[in-house]
């Protein structure tokens, strides 16, 4: 139901790997909320690699035309590669949470501890052997 509750009996309805009808995981909402993560991250990271691209080129052009020192050019360059550096660090972390849920979801499955729910599924469960 829209508010969450059991239709039948009112009770919360269990989320993730312990909801009844649970397959993959792919579109709960964890996972969207971790794929606009990624997107954002993604289109900031294009953002910056296309800045540091414009700079690179317009050192080059300054260059050509004699204007700015080699020292000066260097560290601008540095600089730029700093920033692409930063950018392909923003672009690696976009996949990493692009495709968490397959991690976090496939170990749920197979009866391990979740590392978003901390939960044990009921197929790895401590056993009772007091009786």
């Amino acid at each position: 139901m829209p508010n969450g509750r059991c239709g039948m009996h009112g009770g919360a309805t269990p989320r993730g790997a312990r909801h009844g009808a649970f397959v993959h995981g792919e579109h709960s909402i964890e996972t969207i909320a971790e794929r606009r993560k990624a997107v954002a991250l993604n289109e900031t990271a294009t953002e910056l690699l296309f800045k540091a691209f414009l700079a690179q080129t317009d050192i080059a052009l300054r260059l050509r035309r004699g204007l700015p020192g080699p020292e000066e050019a260097e560290v601008q360059r540095e600089a730029i590669k700093a920033q692409v550096a930063a950018a392909l660090a923003m672009r690696e972390e976009a996949v990493r949470l692009e495709y968490a849920w397959i991690d976090r979801y496939h170990g749920a499955i197979a009866g391990e501890a979740s590392p978003s729910n901390g939960r044990i599924t009921a197929s790895k469960a401590p056993s009772d052997t007091s009786r």
